[in-house]
């Protein structure tokens, strides 16, 4: 095997070559290998528009002109069949409750032979994305038309914006009780071979993360976009969106600029105050004076202080009132504990005269010093706590305004976030300052970071994996020990799986070997 694939280089060479190994025709002619290229925009993430109600409010309307108003998203289907249950709208005015499908284009209905389809029967709302073929209504198996709501007019926020920020990592897949069709295949591979796969997977999933925050560059400096996935990594799910929101209508160097020549500890308010009252999450007068104790006022009353000085500059930049901020939040992560967090942690960074630059010296003369593999673990180890705040005054005891303080102190920033936003904001930023300034050996040095990073919490989509490539644990365990390796995990299921969590019908490998047997 070895001699037969001596010659291959790249990710696409390992999928490919995979794909042929399992059809049994290395030397197959015409492979079309992007077969299963992945849209642009994933069916999933649209489905996860819909269930964290990323939709404006006020009056919508159906295609066909009727109004529409959503009352219930559903539930999120994980079987066959449409992709909500139990939905309740009103629909012109009518109250109803069924099913709804939802698309990327208006044409997957048919595509997809929904029509055709008496599981469907229950819909009573196709939403999609784009509307590709301009038609009206849809049919339904029992011949009944179906009414159609395109999404892309009513999204709050932008396309953009959530395409930045959502991450089908965050959502629930179905657990794995089935082993995949390529996991008996992979069972036999040489493990050196499989290992480079591996390795070429996990790389291929950074260097789109790289991407992602270099499409975020025009117009922003590096530390502008680096703040920006900071602030990103603080939200779960759709609360992701909010602080990605939030931090670009609170500018980093706006913050910093209004904070110049003040005391660490009134920087800090001052930021604190900026990013609280933008994100609307300031109680009412009225809760003052219900709820809160005295410590509690008198912590407000100094965020007004400093918000009065500079509300000219941000009230035309304060986010809708939105519940969505505590949406499936545990109260020790609540957004303003976060906002907190990341306040204190910009004025730390802020010493060195950028967030960034700070990071990318460290990690400069790390890269002179020749470390070892031990040494370089423990850089790693110091790093990440760079990146944690432990205290607050005020917050280190409190979930939010207007909770009772806590008996044991609680940090703002634990050291599991801070290894998150290490390796998912901080390294992909700096290897995109490298390559802005063509530093090579530091951008070796992260790479080789990387390959010793260690494994984050696992999440459902990389158990998924293990389940469905491996099967047995100890094989899991044998290739799956870095986070490298798990990068690898997300990027096979989005690439190979084609985000199907419920068959292997979608499978690159599968289906590239019916291709090459059609093309012979």
């Amino acid at each position: 095997m070895e001699s037969q694939y001596e010659n291959l280089e790249t990710y696409d060479d390992f999928r490919r070559a995979i794909a042929q190994m399992i059809s049994g025709s290395e030397g197959c002619r015409n492979s079309r290998a992007g077969y299963l290229k992945k849209t642009e925009i994933p069916e999933r993430l649209v489905q996860s528009i819909w269930m964290d109600g990323h939709i404006k409010k006020g009056t919508l309307q159906t295609v066909s002109g009727k109004t529409v108003e959503i009352i219930r998203p559903g539930r999120w289907n994980k079987e066959k069949g449409p992709d909500f249950l139990a939905v309740e709208i009103r629909l012109h005015g009518k109250q109803v409750k069924g099913d709804i499908e939802i698309h990327v284009n208006a044409s997957d209905w048919t595509r997809h032979e929904h029509d055709h389809n008496f599981e469907y029967n229950n819909c009573i709302l196709h939403a999609f994305l784009f509307n590709d073929d301009n038609q009206k209504k849809d049919y339904l198996f029992n011949g009944n038309l179906l009414e159609r709501f395109h999404l892309e007019p009513h999204l709050f926020p932008d396309l953009s914006t959530l395409c930045q920020t959502l991450s089908a990592d965050d959502y629930r897949y179905r657990e794995a009780t089935n082993k995949g069709k390529c996991s008996g295949f992979f069972s036999k591979i040489e493990p050196e071979f499989l290992s480079r796969f591996f390795d070429l997977a996990g790389d291929r999933r950074i260097e789109e993360k790289v991407q992602r925050l270099s499409c975020q560059l025009p117009g922003e400096s590096l530390d502008q976009v680096f703040y920006q996935a900071l602030m990103t990594s603080m939200g779960y799910k759709g609360g992701k969106t909010l602080f990605f929101l939030l931090s670009k209508r609170a500018p980093l160097e706006e913050m910093l600029r209004y904070s110049e020549n003040k005391s660490p500890e009134q920087r800090t308010m001052i930021i604190q105050a900026i990013l609280f009252h933008v994100a609307n999450l300031i109680p009412t007068q009225g809760k003052k004076h219900t709820s809160m104790d005295k410590e509690t006022i008198e912590y407000l009353n100094n965020l007004n202080k400093w918000w009065m000085q500079l509300s000219g500059y941000f009230s035309d930049r304060i986010l809708p009132p939105t519940r969505k901020w505590y949406a499936q939040v545990r109260p020790s992560n609540f957004p303003p504990r976060r906002m907190a967090g990341i306040a204190r942690l910009l004025t730390r960074l802020a010493k060195s005269g950028g967030i960034l630059s700070g990071f990318y010296t460290l990690f400069q003369n790390a890269a002179e010093a020749n470390m070892d593999d031990p040494a370089l673990k423990r850089f790693l180890r110091e790093t990440r706590t760079l990146l944690t705040v432990s205290s607050d005054p005020f917050w280190s005891q409190r979930y939010s305004f207007t909770s009772k303080k806590a008996k044991q102190p609680l940090t703002l920033i634990g050291a599991s976030r801070a290894q998150t936003v290490l390796f998912n904001a901080l390294i992909p930023m700096l290897i995109l300052k490298c390559r802005n300034e063509e530093n090579k050996k530091q951008e070796q040095f992260l790479w080789r970071c990387i390959r010793h990073f260690p494994p984050l919490p696992t999440n459902i989509v990389t158990k998924f994996m293990r389940h469905r490539l491996f099967a047995d644990d100890n094989m899991a365990h044998q290739y799956i020990f870095n986070e490298r390796r798990q990068q690898a995990l997300f990027q096979i299921f989005y690439d190979c799986c084609n985000n199907n969590e419920v068959s292997c019908e979608d499978c690159y490998f599968y289906r590239e070997m019916k291709n090459q047997v059609c093309d012979g």
